[in-house]
């Protein structure tokens, strides 16, 4: 698993060589994109000493629609190589989701309320296949990257005017995630 790790760590900084090299300068173009989609958890969580809760991430968070900024280059007119920005909306799962309903109904018996929420961030460095030139009608692609999460997941509680926040954030190192989709022009100077 050392050396997986170790590999994937390399991808991006050899792909990065490969950007700032004399020869592939002069046919790299800088690319920024915005996307959406949908985001599976997986994995579990872990203590701060790496001892396994026994707890997976899904047992909180059932998915995300994540805001994704990507800022690179593309390189000979298949291979991108950046990094990202992620701000995603939490989809609770629904054992957690009828939790917090429960103690909005007790707490709306003593005329108060409870909410709950979840979000994600995430920033890292990617490098994408592009199957097919910039600009085409229809672009697929695929690519991969790794990056550091901060996974939040707040209850905010409000009983006879006074208010609480609750707020656990789990964080960690994102080894590898793996993406693909279609790249498809918005205009003549603006593709999606």
């Amino acid at each position: 698993m050392e050396k997986l790790r170790a590999g994937l760590s390399a991808l991006p900084l050899a792909a990065m060589v490969f950007v700032f090299s004399p020869d592939a300068s002069a046919d790299a173009k800088f690319e920024l994109g915005l996307r959406t989609g949908y985001g599976v958890p997986f994995g579990k969580v872990y203590d701060g000493e790496g001892n396994d809760s026994g707890d997976d991430l899904s047992e909180g968070v059932a998915g995300q629609i994540p805001l994704w900024v990507d800022a690179g280059a593309r390189i000979g007119g298949k291979l991108f190589v950046g990094g990202y920005a992620v701000y995603g909306l939490g989809i609770l799962s629904d054992e957690f989701s009828n939790d917090c309903d429960d103690a909005d109904q007790a707490a709306d018996a003593v005329g108060g309320s409870v909410s709950c929420s979840a979000s994600d961030v995430r920033l890292g460095a990617q490098v994408q296949y592009h199957f097919g030139e910039a600009g085409a009608s229809i672009d697929p692609w695929v690519g991969g990257g790794l990056g550091y999460e901060w996974l939040s997941i707040s209850e905010q509680i409000e009983v006879s005017g006074e208010d609480a926040d609750l707020t656990l954030t789990l964080h960690g190192f994102e080894f590898l995630n793996v993406q693909f989709g279609l790249d498809f022009p918005v205009s003549d100077a603006v593709a999606g």
